[in-house]
């Protein structure tokens, strides 16, 4: 992915995403405090991969997600932007839950936010449950995805 990909202070990248080629899942990892830009700005890239290449499948890992540096109405914004553009197929995102309780409620309330502007997101505490939801389970089927795993 293209973008600032700035160290925070544990060394760690704010926000990375690795490509399975083989499922076709972009994976992003949230790591520590985001800023609202570096929020939207991996929002938009994900939306370039999608368009680009015709993925439809994403990953969120926030197991290492702390908090974010701005408000619930920025987030409110940012679902509603994307709802606005997510128009090339339906596309799923499956979320890993944060560690941290405080850090979980602000995932889930992005799920809460995409979904009520009919975007198909859905929270899982663990990754397994995560990958089997976006190849064979509800989130592929409302996808129009299909059970397919691999080309």
């Amino acid at each position: 992915m293209r973008g600032r990909e700035k160290e925070n202070e544990s060394n760690a990248l704010p926000c990375h995403t690795t490509l399975d080629e083989k499922l076709r899942i972009a994976e992003t990892h949230y790591i520590g405090v985001l800023t609202m830009a570096e929020i939207v700005e991996r929002t938009l890239e994900l939306v370039e991969l999608k368009q680009a290449r015709g993925w439809r499948r994403f990953l969120s890992d926030c197991r290492g997600f702390t908090s974010i540096d701005g408000s619930l109405v920025e987030l409110r914004d940012l679902a509603e932007r994307l709802s606005d553009i997510a128009t090339h197929g339906r596309s799923c995102e499956a979320m890993i839950l944060p560690n941290l309780p405080e850090a979980a409620e602000i995932v889930r309330v992005w799920e809460m936010l995409c979904r009520n502007r009919g975007l198909i997101v859905r929270s899982f505490e663990n990754r397994d449950q995560a990958v089997e939801w976006l190849l064979l389970g509800t989130g592929a089927e409302e996808a129009g995805l299909g059970g397919i795993v691999a080309e």
